[in-house]
């Protein structure tokens, strides 16, 4: 009998040690949050300096970012800028959280670009472009 006790009590150790091989924090803890980040989201734009003349368009990144970091995908967005017109005007992230806009202008100037997410969250970075 002991030893059939201490093969069962073998077998659950190693049982376990493979299921629970993570460490028990990440199935207890619970699922992070997925609010946007105001201060962790980004915005980048390429060129940072375009033509008013020229059809080139100024390509307009924003990156969702939860607090931690992490990309939050399926996010209205809507972008702004002070000059020119940016298309289209809101648009969901994708899987890492991107969503992509573009920019023009027909006047001569800097466009500061900004971003809102869902409606209720302003990305605190905002991006300028020239036009000349």
């Amino acid at each position: 009998m002991g030893l059939v006790s201490l093969f069962f009590l073998t077998f659950f150790v190693f049982i376990s040690v493979v299921v629970f091989s993570k460490p028990l924090s990440l199935f207890t803890r619970a699922s992070e949050k997925s609010e946007p980040s105001s201060a962790k989201s980004l915005i980048f734009a390429w060129p940072l300096s375009s033509g008013v003349a020229s059809s080139e368009k100024v390509k307009v990144d924003v990156f969702v970012r939860s607090e931690t970091g992490n990309p939050i995908p399926n996010r209205q967005i809507e972008a702004k800028t002070t000059l020119g017109t940016i298309s289209p005007t809101t648009i969901s992230s994708d899987k890492i959280g991107k969503a992509s806009f573009f920019l023009t202008s027909q006047t001569a100037g800097t466009a500061q670009v900004s971003a809102t997410v869902d409606n209720r969250t302003r990305i605190s970075q905002q991006v300028s472009v020239k036009f000349y």
